[in-house]
């Protein structure tokens, strides 16, 4: 117990020298944040915002002036410094900015085709062909260097794009398409056009994807449309574009006593409807004249699909399709007198 006592009178002092310390430092402490500002700094303050309020030429007679205090000519001084930079940095600015405009800009390069997209379209990998199909729609979507694509891939591309719409799955066939579709469109040769749209009709006609209605189909009917309305040459290449549209047109119209037609009323409304605009616009790049006699029957099969299909896009479509031949002023190329029951509005 003795010594429990002992040790607690010696470390009594201690605490209370501890104490006393603390209590000095807080004390300092809170004394230096109360401290008010010196005047002179609240001076410089306002001798600050007062030059910065001050014209530049009264600034500087200011600073000429003998009777200003030192410690004011050099608020002025730098404040006059700082004024000639921030116009000297405008200035630069502007210049440049003039100098820029004068200076003729260089057009941008355009792109090329990539020799390893084409290498990948060889690839025996169905989504590797895919991907590098996908790779050259962003390339023709871009500003192509024509001549490079004409002179050494227009072909190659036609033909790889042909066996993926052959044997490749749903996305490798759709990106061929819209590839055929752009390169007609993109490539500025007309033998190239030509050469695109004969290989592509050919393919189209022959197609499964037209055989029989698919979920390539109506990308295919829309691929059909564009690459004939580029590359035909003359009505006569545009109306073989438009007859394999129509050959499938008329396999969705039921005919009485076979049972191999193709029932319109149960395949895609949106097939269906890509068909009939595929088909318009076509139409709308041919004079009335030079249409041969293969529309027979069409006024009557447009009347029939406005009669048996509720669908709102099926039938506006009919009516597209009545109203261009109504303004092809050839009523008698399109309406079929040993078969047709309505008589052209022309002939009531």
């Amino acid at each position: 117990m003795m010594m429990m006592r002992g040790n607690n009178r010696s470390s009594g002092p201690s605490n209370c020298v501890r104490r006393s310390s603390s209590a000095s430092s807080n004390f300092k402490a809170s004394r230096q944040k109360v401290a008010p500002p010196r005047k002179r700094d609240a001076f410089s303050t306002l001798m600050q915002q007062g030059i910065q309020r001050t014209d530049t030429k009264q600034l500087s007679k200011k600073l000429e002036d003998t009777e200003t205090p030192v410690s004011a000519k050099r608020e002025i001084q730098r404040e006059i410094e700082t004024r000639q930079h921030d116009e000297d940095v405008v200035a630069a600015a502007t210049a440049a900015a003039v100098i820029l405009e004068l200076t003729p800009q260089q057009p941008p390069k355009p792109a090329r085709a990539s020799p390893w997209l084409i290498e990948k379209l060889y690839d025996k990998r169905g989504p590797e062909r895919a991907k590098a199909l996908a790779g050259v729609i962003e390339l023709l979507n871009k500003k192509l260097d024509h001549e490079d694509l004409k002179e050494r891939y227009v072909v190659e591309l036609l033909y790889r794009c042909l066996c993926s719409v052959n044997k490749g799955s749903t996305k490798e066939v759709q990106n061929a398409l819209q590839v055929i579709g752009l390169l007609s469109i993109t490539v500025d040769c007309q033998e190239k056009m030509a050469e695109i749209y004969r290989e592509f009709l050919d393919a189209a006609s022959s197609s499964a994807c037209l055989k029989k209605a698919g979920t390539n189909t109506t990308k295919m009917l829309e691929c059909l449309g564009v690459v004939t309305f580029f590359g035909a040459i003359g009505a006569e290449e545009t109306q073989k574009g438009m007859k394999v549209i129509w050959d499938f047109l008329i396999s969705f119209k039921p005919e009485s006593g076979s049972d191999d037609v193709i029932n319109r009323k149960k395949q895609s409304q949106e097939i269906l409807v890509a068909a009939i605009y595929s088909w318009c616009f076509l139409l709308t790049s041919t004079d009335g004249w030079q249409l041969n006699q293969n529309w027979r029957g069409a006024i009557s099969f447009f009347m029939d699909i406005l009669d048996n299909n509720d669908e709102v896009l099926v039938q506006g479509a009919a009516c597209a399709a009545l109203a261009l031949i109504f303004e092809t002023d050839a009523l008698d190329k399109f309406w079929d007198r040993a078969n047709d029951t309505t008589l052209p509005y022309s002939q009531c």
